[in-house]
């Protein structure tokens, strides 16, 4: 199971059309606080987490997230440099970055990873 905590609307579609076609369940949010609830409820294996919400960094929450769900792989997405951000000791996180403010399209291997749900 994917979960999505963004707030550009454009980039959930884009990544749950992605995931769907691969017949994955996929779920999204807009802000931090929602995407803490959804987490918690859904126990996803997969979060991609914007570092720049309107109520909070995504950054700053990582670690919560991964202590929380230890298990759980996170993309922390973002147009803007990660200098304030901690690298997890662990190879369940991954920073995207895209100093272009494109759209970043990322493509996780599931056939190859069986802790994927779909």
């Amino acid at each position: 199971m994917v979960l999505i905590i963004d707030d550009e609307v454009d980039l959930c579609l884009l990544l749950k059309s992605f995931f769907l076609s691969y017949n994955y369940k996929v779920h999204y949010c807009h802000s931090l606080a929602a995407g803490v609830e959804l987490c918690k409820k859904l126990s996803p294996d997969v979060l991609f987490l914007d570092n720049n919400l309107p109520d909070g960094n995504g950054g700053d929450k990582a670690n919560w997230f991964f202590n929380k769900f230890n298990s759980i792989y996170i993309f922390l997405i973002s147009a803007y440099q990660h200098n304030k951000v901690e690298k997890l000791k662990s190879n369940h996180f991954a920073i995207l970055e895209n100093g272009r403010r494109g759209i970043c399209m990322v493509r996780v291997n599931a056939k190859n990873d069986h802790r994927l749900r779909k």
